[in-house]
């Protein structure tokens, strides 16, 4: 699992996020996704307690049924563990909810989650005291195409619910959450999402006419070509590699600064 930590966090710094009710999955925490039923939720990365920095938090509302949160993990990256028993371990409290529901996945295509088959499943029995709860899941031979590690709760029309610290490792036994140095987490969480700064300058050509090309190089190569979501203007259609940078094409005379999204999640 990638920022089990829930620190980094591009789309949002902190701020909350509205889920929609039978919406799709929307991404949040960097590599993280959430989803409810029923009526819409706020989620936000918070302040943890002890040695864990930040949790991610939900806050029930009136008529929600459920609430989800969940990580898919690329094929490659869960290569070593096929056929094998991992720990699934996570901080989790709640204000309200006293239990919390967790789904192991492998999906029918590698790496494509629109269709996918339970490997395992179980409950969690929680409380108000944040606290560490681990699980041990045989994982079979099917996670060589990837595999989804999903929180889901019941009816939660009030309070809120913390989770942080998630962490999955191989063998039978959950050791301490592996802090990874910052800088390494956000480069890992880049591959699938970059948040970045640019500008573009261009200046008249005479007839028949100008253009100018910029070109950005990512910070970190893209899981695959990405979808790039400008501040101002639109992407270029052209890439000059879908992996490593983007171009876009301007056609007025301008200098401009503009920020960027380019998204490669699964």
């Amino acid at each position: 699992l990638i920022n089990g930590s829930m620190r980094t966090d591009q789309r949002n710094a902190g701020a909350a996020q509205t889920f929609t009710a039978a919406a799709a999955v929307a991404y949040c925490a960097d590599r993280w996704y959430g989803a409810c039923t029923g009526a819409n939720v706020n989620g936000q990365r918070v302040a943890g307690a002890g040695a864990y920095q930040y949790l991610y938090q939900f806050t029930g509302a009136a008529s929600v049924t459920q609430v989800l949160l969940g990580q898919r993990i690329e094929a490659t990256n869960i290569y070593d563990l096929v056929g094998t028993t991992a720990t699934l371990s996570a901080m989790i409290s709640s204000s309200t909810l006293t239990s919390i529901t967790w789904t192991a996945y492998y999906p029918t295509v590698a790496d494509t989650f629109s269709a996918k088959t339970q490997i395992a499943t179980g409950t969690f029995t929680i409380n108000n005291t944040l606290t560490r709860y681990s699980v041990q899941i045989a994982l079979g031979a099917n996670v060589d195409k990837g595999l989804a590690i999903e929180f889901t709760t019941g009816a939660f029309t009030s309070g809120t619910l913390k989770i942080g610290g998630v962490q999955l490792e191989p063998g039978p036994v959950a050791t301490d959450f592996e802090v990874v140095p910052l800088a390494a987490e956000l480069a890992q969480c880049q591959r699938y999402l970059e948040y970045g700064r640019n500008s573009w300058d261009s200046a008249y050509v005479p007839s028949p006419w100008w253009a100018q090309y910029i070109t950005t190089t990512f910070k970190v190569n893209k899981r695959s070509t990405p979808t790039v979501v400008m501040s101002q203007g639109a992407a270029g259609a052209n890439y000059v590699d879908g992996f490593t940078s983007w171009q876009y094409i301007t056609s007025a005379p301008e200098h401009i600064p503009f920020t960027y999204y380019a998204t490669a999640e699964l």
